[in-house]
């Protein structure tokens, strides 16, 4: 083979030299338009572009014998040295020449052929098994324009009209075909005429690409034969009939839902008979069981026609079916369209056999199926110890579009030789429609064939027209042939067309007019195969009309049929695992502990090398270590751990199979799970040697390509076969997945709810924030948990003996952080009566962390040793702190959740700093939420402040999942709701809890304490003010209209403007919250508060507020939100100070005490209302101010209320002044209305008062306080009221000459005592505050940690030094 491939090369360049140099033409070109990449296009050459005509010359006139002088002496010299000893030259020559003396001798017919004219024929035979197919007539539609190859031409070798009838011997040594030894001697027209046949017909062959004389030989000897293929009657009406039953199904559905989306088969019939006939032969040819994948295109008519699904199961899904409604645990999922779904069937064969078809399941991702397949097929053919790989067999059926343009195919083919990863061969099927939804070829692809990508696998490519069923028949055939014999991939390009578009509603017409004008009258398959049958007389028009009426019938049958269908259970379960539970049926939950005897015994022989075995000595040394870990019972590290689990599952039958990225050593150099010896470079693999006589395959570990789509997509199809087996995937690093979103999107995370497969397939994802960049630090957490589809708002059964929450969840995702409970949650997978995946955040710096070890005695079933609970020996969802606190401990002031790797640095700082007080636990299981043992530990922690703690910013990592679940946790025992979870990463803040020095820290901790101390001077301000106005004679219903009215001026437009994106639509239950506010406080309250003004002295009434807060507490405690415990003392201390808040006011309003003298009062001054018009009457004046405040203290929490559905403060604010100042106008028009000064203005203290406090009191005091509100709740607004009464104090004694009396400053202290007691109860009971305590350090944190990641991905990755990091993380602030 060698010799021809390089002679052919040497000769074709010496013959068109020598014609070139003698200005002689060998062929003439065609003149049709040439287009050498697509079988249709609208691109025409130009008259300028086309190559000139050239002149024909005679053979007779050609005066070198064949090749110039150089080649032609050489070969000469070759040929005399074999007459002198055949031995001289190489074996090829000699047979070659002694077949044609030999051959010239006894043929008297080609005595004149010469040694020249063998040659020339022999690349001109050459030339059509190269080039034949670029001839092939493949379009059925005729749009075809290619360039015919000039190699085909018998003029460019020297042959004219008269050498076609000379005969001509073209036998080659150990060559087949035509070029066969004993092929009989033929005429030349004879030789061209069958290489037309062959290589041009309907049918173009592309195998020279495939450097294997034997497979080139086999493939010869089908293609060259003597005469060509013919059927026989018999056969050929099997394939009528199979046809039919094509074409008819889809015209059937066409004319029963006219309007339905079923992507037809209509121009490309044929894929059925052809499917057929190729499940016929290689059930023929020993293969027992087909696992087939395809996309939506002709998906129907594949399941009704090949793979057998009941015809009025597909009839009753069009039209809307039952899913099924009885049975126990019976499970339906969400479904799915129904040419996405998949099937399975014996189906007997044309010779009397059985095979087994599976159709797997396919999302609208159209390649993504194909790693699924080839892994289905691999483990079928594991589980049937078919080691041959002849019994089992994967078919994918492609489009030309996506065989093309989709990476996940050349990864997939790219697996089909690996050792671990090969099954035999696939036969690839490419339905080429050409075109690709609405894309051309010449915008789809840049090779000539869709199919050129798999000329990278050697794998031969059969081109064949889809309107010719026997020629598609043919080629299906010799597809099976190929892939039992060579065991390789082969490929089947059937080039068809779509004759309605993507689907039956669309309209091609817009994007290819000319091929759809071709389409619309061209014939079907199924016509040109019936009017080529009635014209060669071997199936009569009756015979035809007879298999028509059958089929119809049958159909028409089916469909009546379908309309009383209900499907069974066994048509959802696609593939039905006997035993195991749907998420409907409760499973029991089993212990995952091993005996120590089998621990100890397995353990040694994960550890124990060949004595003959010369390892690296660094691995020497870590297997050394290992065994004295199995031996002292103690320090068991990641690595041992997970080898002791694989170990103890093929002890116990299983199947385990690890496959990823370089997984054999580990991508952190930790597994070692195959050893290199270091002289003779043999392998060992300690985990191949746990049984006796253990299957090479029980346990596989290999490295993988570095492919993540197909990869994963296979190991997914392997888990898919057997639920006994624990089949893992590992990425090098975590966020590697990226490259495989669609096996997690639409697979794994959904595959079980639409279309019943369940897959205990686990996921190894290496994360952490370990200094490897931010490319390999987060394996994306955050993406896993949000396609989680456990609901965050409802709690479901968590009873141990009812629990079916693993079960009903999608997927599992954990985040474990200790060996032993990475071992157990591996032997979980397979110890459970279902399979769910597994997501695992492996982790990177913990696989040699000095306290992330694990004793033996954890790992096993033993009563009384670590590990060992209520239940017996488990995987642990979450872990509670390590310092023995016993079932209630009302000592911990604060619960750090955590998952992860951070819990070892939070440790670490815990013990560094002797903090007694802070408890850690590990939620190890993120998903589904372990909502039992998260309410267990804050029973435990009843007094403790809620804090999630993790290492990824706020965006990323577990936190938006787990706080919505953690809230729902919390606020069914009462313990608060998403505000009062706090949120920290540093771990300085968690555990010591110290302030940062930040200058921007302390701004944004102190705002709400500076923004409640300038409304009480504002307050306070007011209150100085309305008095001196009242003194004046202002009326209070005019001081209520006028302030609340200027406030709505001034603030409305800016509500308008700032909130128009971010206010809430207004309905009805919040306008009623608004009018009851404005009742409340703008009404109610402002003119009981300055009626009782005119009674009493600035001092009085503002002191008397101080009630405030005590009312807006018990308030708060009634309406919930307030919480109290009484066995906390903090709780009894805000209780305490209320009651002493209230016993002040008493005091300061029934006890006056002698007056106290101040240096800027007047000695005679013994009486405060020199400039007042109406007379005191303190009581009357404390009745309405009581009265007020329990008005104000309700306005406060409504307002609170209100917030959470209302949350557009400014809006808010405006809507109550406006509705207040029309109450207050109302209620004035009532009550005042024939006092003539109440509607005039002048510029006066009163105008003053009423801007002042409209602006003030009404307008900032109610923006500000909801502001402050949503983040520390009502109490805390109204607990800085004393600052207000102390403010007064001093200015009404200065400004309005008024007096002070000890008895009052007494009650004032009162009230200052009891509010301090409430305010010290509330800030130091944070299991029961709002979420005050954090919001102002979340931004903080915000940025610590980007300063933090900045600082270190700079100088972890060399990109400026310390100094440069510094100034990005000050920027980052």
């Amino acid at each position: 083979m060698g010799w021809f491939r390089a002679g052919s090369s040497v000769a074709k360049l010496a013959i068109k030299r020598s014609l070139c140099q003698r200005g002689f033409v060998t062929r003439v070109r065609p003149t049709v338009p040439i287009q050498n990449r697509y079988f249709h296009t609208t691109v025409v050459k130009s008259k300028a572009q086309a190559a000139p005509v050239p002149r024909a010359v005679p053979l007779s006139k050609l005066t070198d014998s064949f090749l110039d002088g150089t080649s032609s002496v050489y070969l000469e010299e070759l040929q005399r040295a074999w007459e002198q000893d055949p031995n001289s030259v190489d074996e090829s020559w000699d047979n070659f020449f002694r077949n044609f003396v030999g051959q010239a001798a006894t043929s008297p017919g080609i005595s004149g052929q010469t040694i020249q004219e063998s040659m020339r024929l022999l690349l001109l035979v050459r030339a059509y098994q190269v080039y034949g197919h670029m001839k092939a007539k493949l379009d059925p539609l005729g749009l075809e324009q290619r360039e015919i190859p000039d190699d085909l031409d018998p003029a460019l070798y020297g042959f004219s009209e008269a050498d076609l009838d000379r005969e001509f011997f073209i036998g080659v040594w150990r060559m087949h075909g035509f070029l066969s030894e004993n092929r009989p001697v033929q005429t030349l027209r004879a030789i061209l005429t069958r290489l037309e046949q062959a290589y041009c017909g309907n049918v173009g062959y592309e195998y020279m690409h495939i450097a294997d004389r034997e497979k080139c030989n086999w493939l010869r000897d089908k293609i060259e034969t003597p005469t060509p293929m013919e059927y026989s009657r018999e056969r050929r009406e099997v394939i009528l009939d199979r046809l039919m039953w094509s074409s008819l199904f889809e015209n059937f559905l066409a004319t029963k839902w006219t309007t339905a989306k079923r992507f037809g088969l209509e121009g490309a019939e044929t894929l059925i008979p052809g499917m057929k006939e190729m499940f016929d032969r290689a059930a023929d040819l020993g293969v027992e069981s087909i696992v087939i994948g395809m996309s939506h295109r002709g998906r129907l008519n594949v399941l009704g026609n090949v793979v057998r699904k009941p015809l009025r199961q597909i009839f009753s899904e069009f039209s809307g079916g039952t899913k099924p409604s009885e049975g126990v645990g019976l499970y339906t999922g969400t479904g799915d369209v129904k040419y996405h779904l998949g099937t399975s069937y014996d189906r007997p064969t044309r010779g009397g056999k059985r095979i087994h078809l599976s159709l797997v399941a396919n999302p609208s991702h159209l390649e993504a199926v194909d790693p699924v397949v080839v892994g289905k097929t691999r483990a079928k053919q594991y589980y049937s110890n078919d080691t041959d790989r002849t019994r089992n067999m994967g078919i994918l059926i492609h489009g030309d579009g996506s065989f093309a343009g989709q990476g996940v195919v050349y990864e997939t083919l790219h697996l089909s030789a690996l050792p671990n990863y090969t099954t035999g061969g696939t036969i690839h099927i490419v339905v080429n429609n050409q075109v690709a939804f609405t894309t051309d070829p010449e915008s789809g692809r840049s090779s000539q064939y869709c199919t050129d990508v798999a000329k990278a696998l050697n794998a031969p490519i059969f081109h064949v027209n889809g309107d010719d069923v026997e020629a598609v028949v043919h080629v299906c055939e010799l597809a099976a042939e190929w892939r039992q014999t060579f065991h390789s991939d082969v490929v089947v390009d059937i080039v068809c067309y779509r004759r309605f578009g993507h689907n039956e509603i669309d309209e091609p017409s817009f994007t290819q007019p000319k091929m759809y004008k071709v389409i619309r009258s061209h014939p079907s398959a199924l016509e040109i195969y019936q009017k080529k049958l009635v014209e060669s007389s071997q199936v009569s028009k009756e015979d035809i009309d007879r298999i028509n009426s059958k089929v119809l019938s049958i159909l028409n049958e089916e469909f009546l049929a379908s309309k009383e269908y209900v499907p069974q259970r066994r048509d959802w379960l696609s593939a039905f695992w006997h035993g195991f539970k749907s998420p409907e049926q409760l499973s029991r939950i089993r212990n995952t502990g091993v005996k120590p005897e089998i621990l100890k015994t397995v353990g040694q022989k994960i550890t124990t090398l060949p004595a003959n075995f010369k390892p690296h000595r660094a691995v020497k040394r870590i297997f050394d270590d290992r065994a004295k870990m199995i031996e002292t019972g103690e320090g068991i590290d990641w690595a041992v751990g997970e080898a002791l689990a694989f170990a103890t599952l093929i002890v116990e039958g299983n199947h385990v199979r690890l496959s990823g990225q370089d997984v054999e050593r580990g991508t952190f150099s930790h597994r070692h799970s195959v050893l290199h010896d270091q002289e003779t470079g043999e392998k060992y693999c300690p985990l191949d040697h746990i049984i006796n006589d253990q299957n090479e395959e029980m346990f596989t570990v290999s490295n993988s390509s570095l492919s993540e789509f197909g990869v994963l997509g296979f190991e997914l199809g392997y888990s898919m076969e057997n639920p006994n087996s624990l089949v893992l995937w590992e990425a090098q690093f975590g966020d590697f997945s990226n490259g495989a979103q669609v096996i997690f999107d639409q697979f794994l995370s959904s595959g079980e709810a639409k279309w019943l497969r369940q897959t205990g397939l686990v996921v190894l994802l290496p994360h952490g924030y370990d200094g490897q960049g931010p490319e390999h630090s987060s394996a994306r957490l955050e993406r896993f948990l949000q396609m989680s589809d456990d609901h965050p708002y409802i709690i479901p059964e968590m009873d141990s003996t009812l629990r079916k929450q693993i079960q009903e969840c999608n997927w599992q995702v954990v985040n474990v952080t200790t060996p032993a409970n990475y071992f157990h949650v591996l032997r979980r997978q397979i110890h459970r009566e279902f399979r769910k995946p597994l997501i695992v955040m492996s982790p990177k710096n913990l696989l040699r962390h000095k306290d992330c070890k694990s004793n033996l005695s954890e790992f096993d079933d033993v009563q009384g040793h670590p590990g060992f609970d209520k239940q017996g020996t488990r995987f642990k969802r979450l872990i509670k702190d390590q310092n023995l606190h016993s079932d209630v401990e009302e000592g911990i002031k604060r619960l750090v959740l955590c998952s992860g790797k951070v819990y070892y640095e939070l440790d670490e700082e815990r013990t560094k700093v002797e903090r007694k007080d802070v408890a850690i636990c590990r939620v190890e299981q993120l998903s589904p939420f372990p909502y039992d043992l998260i309410q267990r530990e804050l029973k435990r922690y009843p007094n403790a402040e809620v804090v999630w703690c993790q290492e990824e910013p706020m965006n990323m990592g577990a936190y938006n999942y787990v706080s919505l679940r953690l809230a729902t946790a919390m606020k069914a025992l009462g313990r608060g709701d998403m505000n009062d979870i706090k949120r920290m990463i540093k771990t300085d803040n968690l555990i010591c809890n110290e302030h940062n020095g930040n200058k921007i820290t302390i701004f944004r901790r102190a705002k709400p304490y500076l923004a409640v101390i300038f409304l009480q001077f504002g307050y306070a301000g007011s209150g100085i003010i309305a008095k001196a106005a009242l003194n004046k004679g202002m009326s209070h219903f005019g001081f209520s209209i006028y302030r609340n009215l200027f406030a709505a001026i001034v603030f409305a437009p800016f509500a308008a403007v700032l909130e128009r994106k971010v206010r809430p639509r207004m309905t009805f239950p919040i306008l009623f919250k608004i009018l009851m506010l404005a009742l409340l406080e703008p009404v109610i309250d402002q003119n009981l508060y300055y009626a009782a003004m005119k009674y009493t002295t600035a001092t009085f009434a503002v002191a008397m507020t101080n009630m405030l807060p005590a009312l807006t507490f018990l308030m708060a405690w009634m309406l919930r939100l307030e919480q109290v415990n009484i066995r906390n003392i903090h709780s009894l201390a805000k209780i305490a100070g209320t009651i002493v808040t209230v016993g002040g006011a008493m005091i300061l309003t029934m006890v006056a005490g002698p007056a106290i003298r101040l240096p800027w009062t007047k000695a005679d001054q013994s009486t405060n209302v020199a400039h007042s018009t109406t007379a005191q009457d303190p009581i009357k004046g404390a009745i309405m101010i009581t009265v007020g405040c329990v008005c104000w203290a309700s306005f406060y929490n409504l307002q609170a209320i209100t917030l959470k559905s209302y949350p557009a403060c400014l809006s808010l604010t405006s809507m109550i002044c406006s509705a207040g100042a029309l109450l207050n106008t109302i209620l004035t028009l009532v009550v005042e209305r024939g006092n003539p000064r109440l509607w005039s203005l002048h510029f006066d203290i009163i105008l003053l008062s009423y801007f002042y406090s409209g602006m003030i009191t009404s307008g900032v005091g109610y923006y500000v306080s909801g502001k402050i509100m949503r983040a520390k709740g009502p109490v805390f607004v109204t607990s800085f009221n004393p600052l207000a009464m102390v403010i007064v104090a001093i200015l009404s004694s200065f400004i309005l000459k008024e007096q002070l009396n000890f008895g009052r400053v007494f009650g004032a202290i009162t009230i200052v005592i009891g509010l301090y007691l409430v305010v010290w109860g509330k800030c130091k009971d944070p299991s029961l505050s709002s979420k005050s305590d954090n919001v102002d350090q979340i931004a903080t944190i915000d940025v610590q940690l980007q300063d933090k990641n900045l600082r270190t991905d700079c100088v972890k990755e060399g990109k400026a030094d310390v100094a440069k990091a510094n100034n990005v993380g000050d920027n980052a602030v």
